[in-house]
Formats: C-alpha cells, sequence, structure tokens
C-alpha cells in the first residue's frame, strides 16, 4: 500500500504553492496601517484629517508629511491574518529635508503672501524657508487653473497677491533640516508672512502629533 503524505512540502512543488498564492490573492487581500503624524492646530481649532482648517476669512491646508507608520496588518480572504509587522517606519525619505505643503484659500479678495517672512520653528531652532514651489492654483469644483508654474524658487522678494475669492493657491515651501518627527515641537508663524485685509495678524499654528490609520486592499 503506498504511502499517503500527511504534510504537503511547497518547496518540493513550486508550481503548486505558485497556483495557490495566485489564487489566494485573486480572492482577496486586505490590510490596515495606522501611525502617528503631526497636525496642525490654530487657536484651539485642529486641523482635519486632510490637514485643513477652516477660520472666519481663509481656509488653510498644512502637511509636514511626516507620517511614522507603527502597524500594517495584513490578511488574505479577507479573515485569515498573514502579517503583522509593529515597527516604526517613516513614510518619507529620510535623506530629504522638510517639506511643508500649505494651500491658501481666502474669503475675501486682497490677501498677500510673502513666503520669506515664513519662520517654522522646530525643537526651539527657527528655520526660514530656503525654497518655495506654487504648484497648483484651482478654483471650487474647477480644474487647475495653473500647475508647476514656479518650482524651487529663492523666497527672497517673492509677493503673492492672492486677490480672487475662494481660489485656492498651493505651495511648497523646504526648509533646510530633517524631516522632523510628530513628537517634535512645532511651530508655524505666518503672522508677518499672510496678509489679511482689515484682520489682525494670524495667530502662531501649532503641531501636535496625532493618529492616523489607513485601510487598503
Amino acid at each position: 500500500m503506498s504511502r499517503i503524505p500527511t504534510r504537503l512540502s511547497f518547496a518540493r512543488h513550486p508550481l503548486l504553492a505558485g497556483v495557490l498564492t495566485s489564487c489566494l490573492l485573486l480572492a482577496g487581500c486586505a490590510g490596515f496601517r495606522s501611525g502617528v503624524e503631526s497636525r496642525a492646530v490654530v487657536d484651539g481649532q485642529e486641523a482635519d484629517e486632510r490637514g485643513r482648517i477652516q477660520l472666519a476669512d481663509v481656509a488653510l491646508t498644512l502637511d509636514l508629511h511626516n507620517q511614522i507608520q507603527q502597524n500594517d496588518f495584513q490578511v488574505i480572504l479577507f479573515v485569515v491574518p498573514v502579517m503583522y509587522d509593529p515597527v516604526d517606519k517613516p513614510r518619507y525619505n529620510e535623506n530629504d529635508g522638510i517639506r511643508l505643503l500649505l494651500e491658501i484659500q481666502p474669503a475675501t479678495a486682497d490677501f498677500r503672501f510673502r513666503p520669506e517672512r515664513v519662520v517654522l520653528t522646530v525643537d526651539g531652532r527657527p528655520l526660514p524657508p530656503e525654497k518655495v514651489s506654487l504648484i497648483m492654483v484651482r478654483d471650487p469644483e474647477q480644474f487647475p487653473l495653473d500647475g508647476f508654474q514656479a518650482i524651487d524658487q529663492s523666497p527672497a522678494g517673492l509677493d503673492y497677491r492672492l486677490r480672487v475669492p475662494r481660489r485656492s493657491w498651493q505651495f511648497i515651501l523646504k526648509f533646510a533640516a530633517p524631516v522632523p518627527q510628530p513628537s517634535s515641537e512645532i511651530q508655524l508663524d505666518l503672522s508677518r508672512a499672510l496678509e489679511r485685509p482689515g484682520k489682525p495678524p494670524l495667530p502662531l499654528i501649532h503641531f501636535r502629533s496625532r493618529p492616523w490609520n489607513q485601510g487598503y486592499t
């Protein structure tokens, strides 16, 4: 009588292993990531998950691009756990400097933005912007009017007149310093950089460590 194997060796049957893996992938795979990131707070009001804060006369979107992934949990067939990764991993290039996304959407006309007056402070160290890019201009519910029109400019002398209400101007400001951890003490001062007609200077913007999560398939 022939012997019936009690254990299947995928090493001896690479074709079978490949077929099974393909079937599992086709059947469905899902995952869940989570971690921490810096999120802006202005006058006690915290930005939403997209980094947007709505003030009385202007909406600001701010993102320091400093997400840390702390967990990654994957399942196949949407129920069978196959991997859990609890290791902290930056979701950015650690060799890059700070890249702050700043989107400004004024509610009224005659706003003015001068990037060279921006000050980002990280753990007590004030940092002026080294480069500025205007990466997009768009109206609500419309395609971008302009994109990538001014990349990596020196901030010296730049003066943007934001004259159209509800139009959004999106900038990337680069700073010559390592990307800060979400646990760092981070402040952004736009009080002299963003002028609002008939309004006092913007209060100091603080960044706080907040959780994020993301499901994927």
